[in-house]
C-alpha cells in the first residue's frame, strides 16, 4: 500500500441526510376576515401588503373595521385609500369619536381637512363632545356662524334642536359672545333660540340667555309650546334685560313669552326717548 497516495486522497464525506419532513411547514393563510381580527400594527401592515396583491381596498373595508372597533386597522386603511368620502367620515366619528378623527387628521391632513364640516355636523348633532373644542379650534368663528347644512341650519341650530347643552356651550365659547347668534335663521325662519324652546330643553334656553344673546327673536309659535315654568323663567330674564326699552315693548315681549295676546307696538316706540 502506498501511503503517499492516501495523503492526497479526498476525504470521505457521508451523504447528507434527507429531512424526514416531506412537506413545507404550513403557512397561515391571509384573508380579510383574519385581518380584521388583528390588532398589532406590524401584523396588520404585513397582512394588508399581502391582501393588496389581490384586492383593492375601499371605504367598505374601513366601515367593516369600524364595526369591529379596530383602530389600528382603520388608521392603516386611511393611509391606503384615497379619497375618503363623507359617509366614511361620519361613520368614523360616530364609531370612534372626535378624538380619533383628529388623530387621523394629523396623520392625513389632505384627506381629512376637507371633511371638517361633516365631522362637526356629526359631532354636534350626535352629541359627540369628547374633543369638540379641539375640532372647533381648527375652524374659524365665522365658519361656525355661517356654514349652512341641510335646511339652512347652522351648528347652533343643530345643537339647539336636540337640546345638547354641552355642544352648544362649546360653540358659544368658540365665537364672540357679542355676536347675536339668534339673528341667524334657517329656511323655516327659525332661530337657535326658537329650536331650543321647541325642544323644551331648559338648559339650552338658559344657556342662550346667560350669554347675552338677542332675546327678542323668540317666535310666538315657539313660546306657546313651552311649559309654564320655562315661560315664567324666560319672562323674568326678559324683565331684567329690557331696561333700554319703554313700557309698551316690555309688555309686548312679556306677553309673547307668557302666551297672552297683545297688540304689537309701533316701531316708533321701541326705545325710550332719552
Amino acid at each position: 500500500m502506498n501511503l503517499t497516495n492516501l495523503s492526497t486522497a479526498p476525504l470521505y464525506r457521508p451523504p447528507r441526510r434527507q429531512s424526514l419532513c416531506l412537506f413545507d411547514p404550513p403557512q397561515r393563510e391571509v384573508s380579510w376576515a383574519s385581518t380584521v381580527q388583528l390588532h398589532r400594527k406590524e401584523e396588520i401592515e404585513q397582512a394588508l401588503q399581502v391582501l393588496g396583491r389581490t384586492i383593492q381596498f375601499s371605504e367598505k373595508h374601513i366601515l367593516e373595521a369600524l364595526s369591529c372597533q379596530n383602530r389600528p386597522l382603520v388608521q392603516a386603511l386611511f393611509q391606503k385609500i384615497s379619497p375618503i368620502d363623507t359617509a366614511t367620515v361620519e361613520a368614523t366619528v360616530l364609531s370612534l369619536g372626535v378624538r380619533f378623527f383628529l388623530e387621523l387628521a394629523d396623520n392625513h391632513p389632505q384627506k381629512c381637512i376637507p371633511h371638517y364640516p361633516e365631522a362637526l355636523r356629526v359631532a354636534v348633532s350626535h352629541n359627540k363632545t369628547d374633543a369638540l373644542p379641539r375640532l372647533l379650534a381648527r375652524v374659524s368663528p365665522t365658519f361656525v356662524l355661517s356654514y349652512r347644512y341641510l335646511g339652512g341650519d347652522t351648528l347652533f341650530h343643530l345643537a339647539a334642536r336636540k337640546g345638547y347643552e354641552v355642544a352648544l356651550r362649546a360653540l358659544l365659547n368658540h365665537v364672540n359672545d357679542r355676536i347675536r347668534v339668534n339673528q341667524i335663521r334657517n329656511r323655516q325662519r327659525l332661530t337657535p333660540l326658537d329650536l331650543a324652546a321647541l325642544s323644551q330643553a331648559t338648559g339650552t334656553v338658559q344657556l342662550l340667555y346667560r350669554r347675552g344673546i338677542d332675546r327678542i327673536t323668540l317666535s310666538t309659535d315657539a313660546v306657546t309650546l313651552l311649559p309654564i315654568e320655562i315661560r315664567t323663567l324666560l319672562s323674568r330674564s326678559f324683565a331684567k334685560s329690557l331696561s333700554g326699552y319703554n313700557q309698551d315693548i316690555k309688555e309686548h315681549v312679556l306677553s309673547i313669552l307668557l302666551g297672552i295676546p297683545s297688540p304689537t307696538p309701533s316701531l316708533e316706540t321701541h326705545y325710550t326717548v332719552g
